[in-house]
């Protein structure tokens, strides 16, 4: 039977790439704290789809479900973030519309 590489032994900058990947799922979630702030802090969210903030909802939660599914880390960590700040964004959203 051949012996298949494994990505880390085909790739000598996995490790790298792994971390970066880390840190830019981490901190990507960040990007919407605006919009979030916006809503909540002046207790209106006239502006925002409600249609498209469930859009985005259900995208990270359907990525979410795929990394657990899958157990990709990464995957998990920055699709869960998406999943609270959308939903943060929704309730926004659906109490200040």
């Amino acid at each position: 039977m051949r012996h298949l590489k494994t990505n880390r032994e085909l790739q000598p900058n996995t490790y790298f790439i792994d971390r970066f990947i880390y840190v830019v799922g981490t901190l990507a979630p960040i990007t919407a704290l605006p919009q979030l702030y916006s809503i909540w802090a002046s207790r209106s969210a006239g502006n925002v789809s409600l249609l498209s903030s469930f859009g985005y909802l259900f995208v990270a939660a359907s990525w979410l479900a795929y990394g657990f599914y899958h157990r990709e880390k990464p995957i998990v960590i920055t699709s869960l973030l998406w999943v609270i700040m959308d939903v943060l964004i929704v309730v926004g959203v659906v109490v200040f519309h």
